[in-house]
């Protein structure tokens, strides 16, 4: 679970403008489904009286059912499905047992209201716009299923209703849950809500979901959980099981592809698909895909088919390079044909190697062309030091990658020229364990590393990986990814600078040139093999959770078909990272980069999963230190105090001059927080937020010159001084308030007793500052203030 990540805030045009097709109804008076009277159909140009009730139309998706007035459902089983229905008036769901439709918008001064006992069914979205309200009876048996989006702009009454949301429930304005009222939802679960009384349940169904709920009123600690809970109703677990289990076999939740367009509408996570005509169109969501004989699903590059349980493949399924095929459930089911996951290297040259891992069941070393020759697995068993180990015609087990050599003949001995890897077979799926025995202990050599891969023909999320319960028992650290930057002359070691670092706190890269075409990005993409630190024996997993369906942003520098073909995006935080990125070149050319984060979770000693050790053969080199360790990616802890000093330790090859140059800046480092160089040598600061120092230096190690820092000693001569009785913190009416009485206030951040950050502002300058209200469950709070002569005061305040 992610909690407390981000709030969407959705825009939904008004459907009172909505052009007209022939079959739509509209009410004009008050009246119900069950009759003729008060309704008008549009028959394609005008409207005209209806002829044939609501509930005995004959409906397609493209139909609108419009109330303006008020409307009562009075039949056992009112059916107007696949019609979408807005709500200009009142829609009452009383005497009906099950009312279904394809779609709700409730617009202004429109009301939705089920009674209690009854059931809503809607196999699309829900959305209730701004002045728009939805009612659910306070009694416990009336029950919602949405197999779609619920969006609330409006006005939401959940009460003690059962709601069952397929899709995502982002409640923008605040929604009401009664006591003991329960909500399941199988996408994201944000919003503001309002608990009225004890015992009110949330559950969210999929273990990537972003979970931010912000209780405004009422109970402030309603059960948030994922699954089903233990003893549930009877009648309400096979409801459960119909919404989130399996496919429903209703003919709403199916379409067809014919070769032209979808009979059922457009796919979503509720729909079955059956692919009648061959498909090389947008990426789309299913419940189950069934390609039949004779047909085609091609998934194109940057698309993906996203699966919450079977495939069956009948036909032909082929994901050209860059496109993904996820299922979500680890039960879920692939038969049929094979298929085929293209992969296409990048540009190669003769000796080049590729780091492989295969997303298919099975031997894939037939699938690798005949343009590599030489094939190794690497050998990690409790030894201090791995070893290559060669490979005759057998793959590793699935999640263990492998490297394969390109051939040192034409075209390759002259010419860069990529290669195009097919994947033939039956995609994994679920949960793949790695057993791993590592050499232990903490130390830095071949013996505590593994060569991985991704095993599924999808991108996955290198941080939830690393989150993973099973990587987290065996250390699983930093992540290792060979770029081949440097050109192989035929003799000698590999040249082991060539290996680009991520971890938690961040990637580094391995080349200056470009804007970081060779920076991990912290996804992986399918087939790529890459190295991890591990420091404990156990098993590394990999499982459905880690997936992501676009494989378009993620990192694919051992796949990429040219430089800077992909969006190198730092892997998705959804939270501001306070980080800066150093580049250490040299007059001949020498490159090496480093990282400092200061990062949620992360602590100012070592820790494997934020701080990634320079593992490098390269002559320049230069990192931080902690304690015996020298780290090319530091992750601090949080909150960042500006009296910060890290030492800055330096590896020369060659004397001569080098250069410290700030390659990027996040967070609020990329405000005015300086970054400075103290060279003790020089007994001189320099700010690289204004130049990059350069500064000459004879060969070798040198752990002592260098420092980084934060804040420039040697300027508080000029700027005035403030002692803490001047700066005035204090929380009120859940708002923090600062007085300053001598200097302006320029930043103020606000953390947790955890060191998390909830709030961040800067550029008041103003001597007075008082906070928008914090909608925090936290009751004690430290805050930060730094001040226009960039002093900083931290206090604990209590918020009340």
């Amino acid at each position: 679970m992610r909690t407390k990540l981000l709030f969407v805030v959705t825009l939904i045009i008004s459907w009172a403008t909505q052009a007209q097709v022939t079959g739509d109804y509209r009410s004009t008076s008050n009246s119900h489904f069950n009759t003729t009277t008060g309704w008008q159909r549009y028959n394609g140009s005008s409207w005209v009286a209806a002829t044939v009730r609501p509930y005995d139309a004959v409906f397609t998706s493209a139909n609108t059912i419009t109330i303006n007035n008020t409307i009562n459902c009075n039949s056992v089983n009112g059916n107007i499905a696949p019609a979408a229905v807005v709500i200009n008036g009142t829609l009452n769901v009383t005497p009906a047992t099950v009312l279904s439709t394809a779609s709700i918008t409730i617009n202004n001064n429109g009301k939705l209201f089920l009674a209690n006992g009854k059931r809503l069914n809607v196999y699309g979205d829900v959305v209730v716009n701004t002045g728009g309200t939805a009612e659910f009876n306070p009694g416990d048996d009336s029950v919602l299923t949405v197999y779609g989006n619920y969006t609330n702009n409006g006005t939401t009454n959940f009460w003690k209703a059962e709601v069952f949301i397929l899709g995502n429930l982002m409640s923008n304005t605040s929604s009401t849950v009664q006591n003991n009222g329960n909500i399941f939802v199988g996408g994201n679960l944000i919003g503001v809500f309002i608990i009225s009384g004890n015992g009110s349940q949330f559950y969210y169904q999929d273990p990537n979901a972003i979970v931010d709920i912000d209780v405004v009123q009422g109970n402030q600690n309603p059960t948030i959980a994922l699954g089903l809970p233990p003893g549930y109703p009877a009648n309400f677990t096979e409801i459960y099981t119909e919404v989130f289990g399996d496919c429903s076999s209703s003919s709403y939740l199916i379409t067809e592809w014919n070769g032209s367009s979808w009979n059922g509408g457009t796919p979503t996570l509720a729909k079955s698909v059956i692919i009648s005509g061959n498909y090389n169109g947008p990426s789309f969501s299913a419940c189950n895909v069934k390609v039949n004989a004779g047909f085609s699903l091609t998934v194109k590059n940057g698309n993906y088919i996203n699966v919450r349980h079977d495939i069956n493949n009948l036909g032909t399924i082929v994901l050209e390079n860059g496109g993904s095929l996820v299922q979500i459930s680890a039960d879920g089911t692939f038969s049929g044909n094979a298929i085929t996951s293209q992969r296409i290297t990048r540009p190669m040259r003769g000796l080049d190697y590729v780091y492989f891992g295969s997303p298919m069941q099975g031997n894939v070393m037939p699938n690798i062309p005949s343009q590599f020759d030489r094939k190794y697995r690497f050998n990690a068993t409790g030894a201090m030091n791995g070893a290559w180990v060669m490979l005759n015609g057998s793959t590793p087990e699935v999640g263990r990658g492998f490297i394969a050599r390109v051939k040192n003949s034409a075209p390759f001995n002259t010419t860069d020229t990529p290669i195009t890897v097919n994947f033939n077979g039956i995609p994994n799926n679920g949960t793949i364990n790695v057993p791993v025995t590592p050499y232990g202990g903490t130390a830095n050599v071949t013996g505590n590393t593994v060569l991985l891969a991704n095993p599924y023909p999808s991108a996955i999320d290198a941080s939830r990986f690393v989150r993973n319960a099973s990587n987290i028992n065996v250390k699983v650290g930093t992540l290792y990814f060979w770029t081949a930057n440097t050109l192989y002359l035929g003799t000698g070691a590999y040249n082991q600078t060539d290996y680009a670092s991520w971890n938690l706190t961040g990637g580094v890269t391995t080349t200056s040139t470009g804007t970081g075409d060779l920076a991990p990005n912290g996804k992986i993409v399918s087939g790529q093999g890459f190295f991890a630190q591990v420091f404990q024996s156990g098993n590394v997993q990999f499982d459905n959770s880690m997936r992501v369906l676009d494989q378009a942003t993620a990192s694919s520098i051992f796949f990429r078909t040219s430089a800077g073909e992909n969006n190198q995006v730092e892997s998705a935080p959804t939270t501001t990272v306070d980080r800066f990125w150093l580049n250490l070149t040299s007059e001949a050319g020498s490159f090496r980069q480093m990282l400092v984060g200061y990062v949620d979770g992360a602590t100012n000693e070592y820790e494997s999963n934020y701080d990634g050790t320079s593992f490098s053969s390269n002559s320049t080199d230069i990192y931080t230190i902690v304690g015996d360790k020298n780290l090319t990616i530091q992750g601090r802890a949080l909150p960042f105090a500006d009296q910060d000093v890290l030492p800055l330790g330096i590896k020369i090859g060659t004397a001569g001059t080098y250069t410290i140059t700030l390659d990027q800046v996040e967070g609020l480092f990329a405000g005015n927080q300086a970054i400075y160089v103290y060279d003790h040598l020089t007994q001189a600061y320099h700010n690289l937020k204004e130049s990059a120092y350069t500064f000459t230096a004879a060969a070798g190690v040198n752990n002592s010159r260098l420092e980084l820092r934060f804040a420039n000693q040697t300027l508080n001569i000029d700027n005035p001084v403030v002692d803490a009785e001047s700066v005035i913190i204090f929380g009120k009416d859940k708002s923090v308030s600062v007085y300053s009485g001598m200097a302006s206030v320029q930043a103020i951040e606000v953390y947790d007793i955890l060191g998390k950050r909830l709030f961040a502002t800067q550029d008041i300058a103003s001597q007075n500052y008082v906070s928008p209200a914090l909608h925090v469950s936290h009751s004690v709070l430290i805050v930060k203030v730094t001040l226009d002569n960039d002093q900083t005061f931290t206090k604990k305040v209590i918020l009340n």
